[in-house]
């Protein structure tokens, strides 16, 4: 296992998760992958959620995507990375 992964928890994907995840591909047409990831932050109670990839903004059940190579920071980035 590598030095870095020690300082990070693991989150399970659970069926429950896999669940939502399947309602966030069916209401907002997410890829099933990225819902799942969205849906195992929800469970984490995670506030921010980096991709480049799903859509800038989105907001489910407390989380949003911020894109962490757009120009300008988001607030939620600014907030938590203040050398921004």
């Amino acid at each position: 296992m590598p030095a870095w992964a020690d300082g990070f928890e693991i989150a399970d994907s659970t069926s429950a998760a896999f669940a939502a995840a399947m309602d966030l591909c069916a209401d907002h047409g997410l890829q099933i992958w990225d819902a799942l990831v969205l849906s195992v932050c929800t469970d984490c109670r995670c506030r921010i959620l980096l991709s480049e990839g799903m859509h800038h903004g989105f907001t489910w059940r407390g989380v949003t995507v911020v894109n962490p190579y757009l120009p300008e920071a988001h607030p939620l980035l600014r907030a938590a990375v203040p050398s921004l």
